[in-house]
């Protein structure tokens, strides 16, 4: 699938958190040189047809810095009500049968992993998928079904907060178990978030200790 974008997936960069632990917008923090959304509008363009930005509540001035990357989309309350009100956006949203959430903050999840998702969640027409390792689910990257709008919208309304656990249940009153992906032939650090200055500082160290690798192995190689 890579390079072959899903015709019937949007992909959906969640990049409305408060970025509270990391002291500043973490969205617009470099990595390599690259803003974190950058890096994962990206990879969801490598395998969706189309890509948007979970943007949080309104905030003309920001959605306005995102909107170079991809169209954002704000929630609907004037509040920040979690992931959970992203994806209810991403639904009310989603101009194609599946949504792909995949967090601003994970910039080691590869393409591969994010391609392997989408055909088997798409595969297995699935209401949801998403990853386990060692049998615990992974919340994020989360592959949705528009039929889950108005179970989600009920459940958000009722004072639901939960991601995960919400579209489980959603899943079990449609008739159907969240599709659960074993992430056994991926790296685990693909799952690894950058929420802290120290998160950013070991990311950035052990990706020049690999790039530093990768060009010593050519030079010896080449």
């Amino acid at each position: 699938m890579i390079g072959n974008p899903a015709a019937d997936v949007t992909g959906y960069v969640l990049a409305g958190g408060r970025s509270s632990r990391m002291g500043q917008d973490k969205v617009f923090v470099e990595i390599d040189g690259v803003p974190l959304i950058q890096h994962a509008v990206a990879k969801l363009q490598s395998v969706c047809c189309d890509v948007r930005i979970l943007s949080g509540p309104l905030d003309i001035n920001r959605d306005a810095l995102l909107s170079s990357y991809a169209r954002p989309v704000p929630d609907s309350g004037p509040e920040y009500d979690g992931p959970l009100a992203a994806l209810a956006a991403a639904l009310r949203d989603l101009p194609t049968r599946y949504a792909l959430l995949l967090a601003v903050d994970q910039p080691r999840m590869s393409v591969d992993a994010l391609a392997h998702l989408v055909a088997s969640g798409v595969g297995a027409l699935a209401l949801a998928a998403c990853y386990s390792q060692n049998e615990i689910p992974e919340s994020l990257p989360l592959l949705v079904s528009r039929e889950l709008l108005s179970p989600i919208l009920a459940a958000l309304g009722a004072g639901q907060r939960r991601l995960l656990d919400t579209v489980r249940a959603c899943c079990a009153d449609l008739g159907q178990p969240l599709l659960t992906v074993s992430a056994a032939r991926f790296p685990p650090e693909i799952f690894l978030n950058v929420n802290t200055p120290g998160d950013l500082k070991r990311y950035s160290g052990q990706t020049s200790s690999n790039h530093s690798a990768r060009a010593a192995s050519e030079n010896k190689n080449g």
